[in-house]
């Protein structure tokens, strides 16, 4: 064991010594009055330690939503808007032909880094009625719409989609619930008639919509895939910052 070396009389240590004049010295440094910026550093600090936590505790909230029941997620628009074929490409990550649907197709996905229980609804006149009862406890919606429609079909598919607003806003204050973000996604845009994304959100009065509504397009094609993914990972986001909002379900 080391000990140090003798200095002399008493055979005191230096080293021991050495440790006592340490010691002497941190204990006047701990006493010593902190200066102005110090403190400032030290607020300062704190404040950003408390930041760092808020922000770890509002991501693990949004897991914690995520890794819950999965979402409920809508579909609506108008009959041929490609509704089916977009919930069929999400599902299977390809193109499957299909026929207009008369009720519903449900099925679960993933898609956006995010999983759904996605209620694909038809979208005839005579049925828009129904989509009440499926939009009631949704989560979010995807308004699909076809791009190249002309102009009176786009004017439908606007008075529908602010309709479905307005319900929405009814139904979310009745069960005390931040409103469900509504996706629009402006489908087929692969043929040439095919709107632009600006000329698709005049034309549905999308910028009319209220404030408190979340709200956004993207442009896709659902029988090739393209632009899915992102129109996903936007309604996520949408989601999510929903949920923050106002994380109670209901």
């Amino acid at each position: 064991m080391a000990v140090g070396r003798s200095s002399g009389r008493g055979g005191q240590s230096e080293c021991v010594r050495g440790a006592e004049h340490n010691c002497c010295s941190d204990h006047h440094t701990a006493h010593m009055p902190l200066s102005g910026n110090d403190l400032w550093g030290l607020v300062t600090e704190a404040m950003g330690v408390c930041r760092v936590v808020a922000a770890a505790r509002a991501g693990l909230a949004g897991l914690a939503w995520l890794m819950a029941d999965p979402p409920q997620l809508v579909l609506v628009g108008l009959d041929s808007s490609g509704k089916t074929t977009a919930l069929l490409r999400l599902k299977y990550g390809r193109y499957v032909n299909t026929v207009p649907t008369v009720g519903f197709n449900c099925e679960r996905l993933r898609s956006g880094g995010c999983s759904w229980v996605a209620w694909d609804v038809g979208g005839a006149e005579r049925v828009r009625p129904l989509w009440r009862a499926y939009t009631r406890g949704a989560d979010a919606v995807l308004f699909v719409v076809d791009s190249s429609s002309a102009a009176d079909r786009l004017e439908e598919a606007r008075h529908e989609l602010h309709v479905l607003v307005r319900r929405q806003a009814t139904q979310s204050a009745a069960l005390r619930r931040s409103r469900p973000p509504v996706l629009v996604l402006a489908n087929k845009q692969d043929l040439p008639s095919a709107r632009s994304p600006d000329d698709m959100i005049d034309a549905l009065g999308l910028a009319d919509l209220p404030p408190c509504q979340p709200w956004a397009l993207a442009p896709a094609c659902a029988v090739t895939g393209e632009g899915l993914p992102e129109a996903m990972t936007d309604l996520r986001r949408l989601f999510i910052k929903a949920r923050r909002t106002n994380p109670s379900r209901g």
